[in-house]
């Protein structure tokens, strides 16, 4: 289906699944973004099709996104709600089931929200272990001496002049001298 001409991928995630797809000529491209920034790109784009991986449904018709509600629950309920649009879920044996916030939609959708349901017995997919390579081990024992011995906040203060110094408070900048609202 991936490699069909008028589909295209946009991942938030470039891994071995999404390399090995474009390697065998499928428009995939990525977009890298924290879940909050994709969420929020996958609203504003309105994908005619959201796919999501769903747990399989409870005795009352609902679906848990398990694993996958950081980035996928806004954007799966807004297209399965749009008759224009398609919402398909792929429910997975070993999704777990998660609840969340109620007033957030709980993590779930009902069954007669979802234009197509697949089933597959296939495992939830999980990344091999790989050994940590010389130079992610350097970095990770920089790191941690820094955040140790807090020499990241000591150094940023030693190095800009207090009147250069910003913090946020509320959601915006505040430079040193002015005064919050």
């Amino acid at each position: 289906m991936l490699q069909q001409p008028g589909v295209r991928v946009i991942s938030g995630f470039y891994g071995p699944i999404e390399r090995a797809t474009k390697s065998m000529g499928a428009r995939v491209e990525y977009l890298p973004a924290d879940f909050i920034g994709w969420e929020r790109y996958a609203m504003l784009a309105r994908p005619r099709v959201v796919v999501s991986a769903l747990s399989p449904m409870d005795d009352r018709g609902f679906l848990s996104f398990g694993l996958h509600a950081g980035a996928t629950f806004n954007a799966f309920a807004q297209a399965a709600r749009d008759p224009e649009r398609l919402a398909i879920g792929e429910v997975t044996r070993d999704m777990p089931y998660v609840l969340g916030l109620g007033r957030y939609g709980g993590n779930r959708v009902h069954v007669s929200e979802v234009d197509c349901l697949v089933e597959t017995d296939r495992p939830v997919f999980t990344l091999p272990e790989t050994p940590v390579a010389a130079e992610d081990a350097a970095i990770a024992h920089h790191v941690e001496e820094l955040v140790e011995n807090g020499a990241t906040c000591r150094s940023a203060s030693a190095r800009f002049p207090i009147s250069w110094r910003s913090s946020w408070r509320r959601g915006r900048r505040v430079t040193s001298g002015s005064t919050p609202r």
